[in-house]
This record gives structure tokens, sequence and C-alpha cells, in this order.
């Protein structure tokens, strides 16, 4: 250490050993949604159904809600999917375009790169 600056103090010098230290947060648990009554009349009426960004889905007809139901096909099914484009804010539905397998998904247009996509929903193709 430099022997001009061994006592050195400056106002309002914080020492690396008085910050608190934060404890971890676990990455693998995501925050619980709260548990509520569905304000929506029509999922009232039809309980077996979601509402994801202009889609009304319903679970007999096959769709899964992402995060809380992911793919665990062994090999790549061709799926139906609703999907957020994030610079756009554009909610979409595609048909027949993208995979699943072992809780994740991938297009099949080269072109996907073009936007940020968030996969909201799938169910497997006709």
């Amino acid at each position: 250490m430099n022997k001009a600056l061994q006592n050195y103090e400056c106002e309002g010098q914080l020492s690396i050993f008085n910050i608190p230290i934060k404890a971890p947060e676990h990455f693998m648990n995501p925050p619980e949604e709260p548990k509520t009554e569905p304000t929506d009349d029509y999922i009232k009426e039809h309980p077996t159904c979601f509402y994801v960004f202009g889609h009304y889905l319903d679970r007999e007809d096959g769709w899964h809600k992402v995060p809380d139901e992911l793919p665990t096909f062994t090999e790549w099914t061709t799926i139906d999917v609703v999907l957020f484009g994030k610079k756009t804010g554009t909610p979409w539905m595609e048909h027949g375009k993208w995979e699943a397998k072992d809780w994740t998904f991938r297009s099949l247009d080269e072109r996907r790169d073009t936007e940020t996509i968030e996969v909201l929903a799938w169910c497997v193709s006709d």
C-alpha cells in the first residue's frame, strides 16, 4: 500500500465490513401468485378456461399456461402457441410453427430473431 494513503480517510467513507449482506433469493421458485377468485364473468362460467392477452383458452382443448405447465415431451413435438412480442407489445397466436421438448420451446421460423418473444400458452398441434 502507498504510504501516503495509509491513514487517509474521507468524509462519508464506508467500510466494506459495515455493509449489510442480503440473503440470496431462490431463483428456481418464482413468487407465488395471489390466490383470488376470477373476476371475469366468462372464466366464472367456464372454470377450465384462462385468459392470456386477448385469448380465452380452454384446458379441455389442450391449452397449457406458461410457466405453470411446461411441456415434458421426450421428442420435439409440433405445438400451437400464444406469443407476446416485448418490443412491439403485441400478443398473437401461431399454429404449427413451434416445437416443444423438455420444458423448452423453439421456433421453426428462422426469422424469429427480429423480436424478443415470450411464450404465454401452448397446446399440441392437430
